[in-house]
């Protein structure tokens, strides 16, 4: 089973057995190379169910609006299709930074001149 959530507060839900993606749909936007699509009038939340090919949408409320849509959603099958994809984007983006280490620090041997007592 698959699913692919979108939360009303902006948080992106891929739910697959290769893996779960969570992200902001700015980011979800940027892993993925396409913006969410659009809701109808009134929605704030979507959630598909791959398996059984139901979309259900809600309001602010977390009513559901209408009884469901039976069928597929194809943005969101691809979604699921690219989750791993999606998580490779996704560990790039926020891997930190490498860190540059310089001779001296990565030998442990201090590279300069150095006064001796007498």
């Amino acid at each position: 089973m698959a699913q692919f959530h979108i939360h009303p507060d902006g948080i992106v839900y891929i739910r697959t057995p290769k893996g779960i993606y969570v992200d902001t749909s700015a980011n979800f936007a940027r892993d993925y190379g396409t913006a969410l699509p659009a809701f109808p009038i009134g929605v704030v939340q979507a959630l598909y169910d791959s398996d059984g090919k139901v979309v259900q949408l809600f309001d602010a409320q977390n009513n559901q609006v209408g009884t469901g849509r039976a069928g597929d959603w194809e943005f969101a099958d691809a979604a699921i299709a690219s989750v791993c994809s999606l998580l490779t984007a996704q560990a790039k983006r926020i891997a930190p930074a490498p860190k540059i280490i310089s001779p001296a620090t990565a030998t442990g041997i201090r590279i300069g001149s150095a006064t001796m007592a007498s």
